[in-house]
C-alpha cells in the first residue's frame, strides 16, 4: 500500500509540474522525500539504503535544491565504494559530476573524473 501511495504522489507531482502548479508539485515531492526518509531509517541493507538515497537525491534535484542532492549523492557514492560495487560507484560519480557542472565547480569536476578513471 505504501508503495502505491508513493507512486500516486510521484504521478501527481509530474502532473502538477506539467500544469505549471509548482506549489502542488513541491507538496507531493516533499511527501515523497519524507516517505523515502522513513524507509531509509528502517532499512538494514546498505545497498538498499543507497538506492533509497538515490530517490531522495532525485527529489531534491527536482526541487532545485542542488546542494542537498549533491550531498546525498556523495553519501551514495561512499556506500557503493565501501560495498565494492564498482559499476554503481562509477555511475554515481558521473551523476555527481553532472551536479558539479551545474554548480560550475571545475575543481570538483576534475577530481571526480580522476576517481572515475581509476575505478574503471
Amino acid at each position: 500500500l505504501e508503495h502505491s501511495i508513493a507512486h500516486a504522489h510521484n504521478d501527481l507531482a509530474r502532473i502538477a509540474d506539467h500544469q505549471g502548479d509548482l506549489k502542488k508539485r513541491d507538496e507531493h515531492i516533499h511527501f515523497l522525500i519524507k516517505h523515502y526518509q522513513n524507509r531509509y531509517n528502517v532499512e538494514q541493507s546498505e545497498v538498499k539504503k543507497a538506492y533509497i538515497l538515490g530517490k531522495i537525491s532525485f527529489f531534491y534535484f527536482q526541487l532545485n535544491d542542488i546542494h542537498s542532492a549533491l550531498d546525498i549523492s556523495y553519501k551514495i557514492a561512499k556506500i557503493y565504494e565501501e560495498q565494492n560495487i564498482i559499476g554503481e560507484y562509477a555511475h554515481t560519480l558521473l551523476g555527481i559530476n553532472e551536479i558539479n557542472a551545474k554548480l560550475h565547480k571545475r575543481d570538483k569536476l576534475w577530481e571526480i573524473w580522476q576517481k572515475v578513471i581509476t575505478v574503471t
